[in-house]
């Protein structure tokens, strides 16, 4: 008899949670909200998976249903998105898979289902990314049949170029230049010169018409109050641009091994409980090599750190490179803050590395956190 498990989880970017065990033949749905791929803003998201095993090789299927969020057209999605599960095995490290389920305009029920064979090799990767290592196939066929915990997916999309276009299907049309319309040109000046010879204070009077006819100028107050509600809007869009970023491309960065050292995954999260403030999580976990019982001992630490935006930044540092491949940012904090969930050790340092790939999403996130700062102190 085939037992079959069912488990949904519902979450957003702001939570990862959720565990069940993985075996042959299970099926998971799986929800997030309100998060960004590419150009578009996603209100909702579900994805329903079925891992299973036929001819002794892996079977998956998916199907997907999403919403569109604010200036998101319904086909925004290419049909060349793909979607990362997010899996933490049972030593607690991540892996993922990839699956291409068919992608639904938005606001339409579950899209046709689409089954693919992945080989063993190509299974379970590092991170989510087409260049990442995966494992091989005995490692992979170890992961599929052990107690594996559900933790989310990462959404990968190519910018529709339809949708692309059609966002800006409502620009108004340029006006047409005089120098290139040679009648508007020498009629407008023969109705000048006309009119100033017969009376002299025509065109004056018709230049005061024309200002009398423009849109009143806005108070100083509502000047003010434009400009708060449009750096509110610009916070709001930065505090989308953190979470995405930190959940999807900045979420795990795989450093090289060392002498002693396998390579170290440093994996990150980030939650948003206010507009002002971001609770930070670093996991990192390696093995050492070079135990006197010849025998590898996995090493894990957990950094968390809350930063209040209006009190807590000293300093956004500049982005620092390395000749080994890896790129960082550094939030210099204006005091020491507790940031380990045991102990009493305090730092003015937060860190984010990412791969030097990564380059542009970290100054990305560099430029986000500065619009989320001056909002703060000035709100």
């Amino acid at each position: 008899m085939r037992i079959r498990s069912y488990i949904c989880l519902s979450f957003t970017a702001l939570l990862l949670a959720g565990s069940t065990s993985l075996h042959a033949a299970v099926e998971r749905e799986l929800g997030r909200n309100n998060f960004r791929t590419s150009i578009c803003n996603i209100a909702s998201m579900d994805i329903s998976v079925n891992v299973d095993e036929a001819y002794g090789e892996p079977m998956i299927s998916s199907k997907i249903r999403w919403t569109a969020g604010p200036n998101t057209g319904p086909d925004c999605l290419s049909k060349a998105t793909h979607v990362w599960i997010r899996v933490r095995t049972e030593s607690d490290s991540l892996n993922y898979f990839k699956v291409r389920p068919v992608i639904p305009s938005a606001g339409q029920s579950y899209g046709t289902t689409a089954t693919e064979s992945p080989s063993w090799s190509n299974f379970f990767c590092e991170r989510p990314a087409d260049s990442a290592s995966c494992e091989n196939e005995p490692k992979s066929r170890q992961l599929f049949s052990s107690n594996l915990k559900f933790e989310g997916f990462e959404v990968v999309s190519k910018t529709s170029v339809i949708s692309s276009l059609g966002a800006n299907k409502f620009a108004p049309p340029r006006p047409k230049s005089k120098a290139k319309d040679g009648r508007l040109s020498l009629d407008s000046m023969l109705a000048n010169a006309i009119d100033s010879t017969i009376d002299p204070s025509a065109a004056s009077r018709r230049a005061a018409a024309a200002s009398a006819s423009k849109e009143p100028q806005m108070t100083t107050e509502q000047v003010a109050a434009q400009n708060t509600t449009q750096l509110e809007e610009q916070a709001k869009i930065a505090a989308k641009n953190v979470l995405t970023l930190v959940s999807s491309s900045l979420a795990q960065y795989v450093s090289p091994p060392h002498d002693c050292e396998s390579a170290r995954t440093i994996a990150n999260w980030v939650q948003a409980p206010g507009m002002c403030k971001l609770n930070f999580t670093r996991e990192t976990s390696h093995d050492y090599l070079c135990a006197d019982n010849g025998e590898s001992r996995q090493i894990k630490a957990t950094s968390r750190v809350s930063i209040n935006l209006a009190e807590d930044i000293a300093e956004i540092a500049g982005i620092r490179h390395s000749p080994d491949g890896w790129a960082s940012l550094t939030l210099v904090l204006a005091d020491d803050l507790q940031s380990t969930t045991a102990g009493d050790y305090k730092t003015n340092r937060w860190l984010i590395t990412a791969n030097e790939s990564r380059l542009e999403d970290l100054q990305q996130l560099a430029g986000s956190l500065m619009t989320l700062v001056d909002y703060c102190h000035s709100s």
